[in-house]
């Protein structure tokens, strides 16, 4: 029986009696328990035995625990008292031979000053015979041997630190450093050059020993700002910038991180962890000086490079790219980012610096290749369908090349944007323009009565003009959040590319915008364009009332005799308004409908009567109000200007306004009241015109009028 559990912490009864009991079966249960119990029984019996015995051996071991303790305790004392006279007999000792040991030390003293003035005097020996040698063997061109006694001499010079001729020795040895340096210059430049590793650890290993470590980085460097520059002599020679700039720029920077790269290979295998870092910055700075070496003859290929290229701006941007992308090889290539905070701005803006005189006429730039590209002129002798049709297409053309423009501008990280603002400004002024000149002959081809296809393309430019005014409208919004996401990076990159006037207007421009959200980039634009879209309106109207004008100046004094009385109808030229007016839904209303934006833009700054209309009144109930009041007010002045109507000429004149009423309440509209009310004067007989002419509630101004006309007293 396994009682090992007894002992665990969480040992728990029943559980070990369901284990134990777990493969019998139920019936065998009962049986094993009595044997379980004297098994344990049995098991606390032996307990108990092993107990007893334990017992009584520690019992019988005690006395002798007790003694060794005593014993241990004995020795103790022994030691510590042993330990209390070794210190006695050791102070004896200090003090009676401390003087002894004084005598020691300054003999031992003395030993010393005597090995070192005897090795001064030999080093003192010795001097003449290394410098007689120097000579000799620079003479010889033994390079090692020189190298080897120099490193004497240095030696001797440590030794003869206190020697009273001590700094001419010092002079003497610089002296020849100095010498065998401009014996070694050329062999370490032309070392660096070739990118001979052996030479060139040998020769800086030489640097090293006689302590001109220094040198070598400079050496270095200037070997690599020599190599930069063969390599623009190179590229200039094979007069590559003649047959493609860009490919000129680019082959040149491909050259310029190729030699850097190479140099990078060289001085890891030169130079330990430390120098590595200072000679990158040193190569990064190399890079600026070269830049700023270059700077007029660079300028100088750019300036004829984009002066005979066919796209100057396409041009620039490209050689921006290619510095751009020159700029971030040689940054992401530098660890020197790694390790210390390096400052980049001079070198960046030695970099860029080439480019920046042409970057401060990219206002110049950008109009003229956006104006080649958008230019929409008209002819005389071009049909007006095909004017209006030109003009609407022209606008997809112009908000295209706004799409571009910005694009190109992101190029430059945004940093022309005021410049690409003022360009697209001076486009869209151009659109604008464009559509000015359509409207002039539109107008030009206004003729009297009807002229359904005229109507028909002012509604198209209409819509057009709308269409112009809303995409403006979007371009406006879309820049706006374009530049002031771009800030920052916008700002960064200024400092490089912008001349100091150019980053205050930039910072302006940002600044307005974020101060006042009404200020707008296209303000004067969008002024003229909703100008443009008012006096398209304006002929619009003027083309939709012209009919109704020319019909109501037939309107002239009608004399009837009594006989034809009873068979007055209206007259042909108000039939021939109310037939129009009718007729005018169907033209407009395909466009004069609340889903058309680019109308409802063009109609709400136009007239205000379009603003105040509810949304159940649609805009061509509108445009028929508008018509119906002109009419009316037209009408009056007709009929106020007449003189001599008789009974039956009034009398027909209030049958011709009556079918316009008639008409007007045909298409949801209504006579004004001074119209119905001349309507009603006009019926009055003559002899009842002053009794009853009260009773209409017209003005006595208009009651004088109509009594006027009709020589009534």
């Amino acid at each position: 029986m396994n009682i090992s559990s007894f002992s665990d912490k969480d040992f728990n009864v029943v559980d070990w009696i369901n284990n134990t009991l777990k493969d019998k079966p139920p019936d065998q249960c009962r049986e094993a328990i009595p044997s379980m119990l004297k098994k344990l029984q049995l098991c606390v019996e032996q307990v108990h035995e092993v107990l007893d015995e334990t017992t009584e051996q520690v019992l019988s071991s005690l006395p002798k625990v007790v003694n060794d303790i005593e014993q241990f305790e004995n020795q103790a004392s022994n030691i510590q008292q042993k330990i209390i006279d070794l210190k006695q007999e050791i102070n004896t000792v200090k003090n009676n031979t401390g003087e002894s040991l004084l005598k020691l030390q300054l003999y031992d003293e003395i030993k010393c000053n005597m090995e070192v003035n005897k090795n001064a005097l030999e080093e003192a020996d010795n001097w003449t015979k290394l410098i007689t040698d120097i000579e000799i063997l620079m003479d010889t061109g033994e390079i090692d041997q020189v190298t080897n006694r120099l490193i004497k001499m240095q030696r001797s010079l440590i030794v003869l630190e206190n020697d009273s001729n001590y700094e001419d020795r010092k002079n003497q040895l610089d002296e020849l450093k100095s010498k065998l340096e401009v014996i070694l210059t050329p062999m370490l430049i032309v070392a660096f050059e070739n990118e001979n590793i052996d030479e060139s650890k040998r020769y800086v290993n030489i640097f090293t020993d006689l302590e001109k470590r220094d040198q070598i980085t400079k050496y270095y460097i200037k070997c690599n700002k020599n190599r930069l520059r063969k390599e623009w002599a190179s590229k200039i020679y094979a007069n590559e910038y003649s047959k493609n700039p860009l490919f000129f720029f680019e082959s040149f920077y491909e050259a310029l991180m190729e030699c850097k790269r190479q140099q990078m290979i060289l001085y890891k295998k030169l130079f330990n962890n430390e120098e590595q870092l200072e000679i990158e910055y040193q190569l990064i700075l190399s890079y600026g000086d070269l830049f700023n070496t270059l700077e007029l003859p660079m300028f100088e290929l750019v300036d004829i490079s984009m002066k005979t290229h066919q796209e100057p701006l396409i041009l620039l941007l490209d050689l921006f790219t290619a510095t751009e992308g020159f700029v971030k090889n040689i940054k992401h290539d530098s660890k020197i980012n790694d390790v210390v905070t390096f400052n980049w701005d001079d070198i960046l803006t030695n970099i860029y610096r080439p480019l920046i005189p042409q970057i401060v006429s990219y206002k110049e730039l950008e109009y003229d290749h956006s104006k080649n590209i958008t230019d929409f002129s008209l002819h005389t002798d071009d049909d007006l369908v095909d004017v209006v049709q030109a003009f609407g297409q022209s606008q997809l053309t112009v908000f295209r090349a706004a799409e571009e423009a910005k694009r190109r501008c992101a190029v430059f990280n945004h940093c022309v944007f005021p410049e690409m603002i003022f360009a697209m400004n001076r486009i869209f002024s151009n659109t604008i323009e464009g559509g000015k000149e359509v409207l002039k002959k539109i107008l030009v081809n206004i003729k009297s009565g009807e002229n359904w296809n005229l109507f028909q393309i002012c509604l198209k430019f209409l819509q057009s003009s709308g269409e112009f005014l809303r995409e403006l409208d979007f371009i406006e919004s879309e820049f706006k959040s374009c530049i002031l996401t771009s800030e920052q990076r916008a700002l960064n990159v200024s400092k490089y590319i912008l001349l100091a006037d150019k980053r205050i207007e930039l910072q302006n421009m940002i600044d307005s915008l974020k101060k006042d959200n009404e200020w707008k980039l296209f303000k004067e634009t969008i002024q003229a364009a909703e100008k443009l879209c008012s006096h398209v309106y304006q002929t619009f109207y003027k083309i939709s009332f012209r009919p109704i004008s020319f019909y109501l100046e037939q309107v002239e004094k009608v004399k009837f005799n009594k006989e034809t009385s009873d068979r007055l109808s209206p007259r042909e030229y108000i039939t021939q308004i109310g037939q129009y007016l009718i007729t005018l839904p169907q033209h407009v209303e395909p466009f004069l409908v609340r889903d058309n934006e680019a109308v409802n833009i063009v109609l709400n700054i136009s007239d205000r009567r379009y603003t105040d209309a509810t949304l159940e009144e649609s805009y061509t109930n509108v445009l028929l109000r508008i018509l119906a009041s002109n009419t009316c007010d037209v009408y009056v002045e007709q009929i106020q200007s007449l003189r001599d109507v008789n009974s039956l000429a009034a009398l027909q004149l209030a049958i011709d306004i009556e079918y316009l009423g008639y008409v007007l309440e045909e298409l949801g509209v209504k006579l004004n009241d001074t119209t119905r009310q001349i309507m009603n004067l006009l019926r009055l007989e003559s002899d009842e015109y002053t009794m009853k002419s009260s009773s209409i509630g017209a003005a006595s101004k208009v009651v004088a009028v109509i009594a006027k006309i009709r020589n009534i007293r």
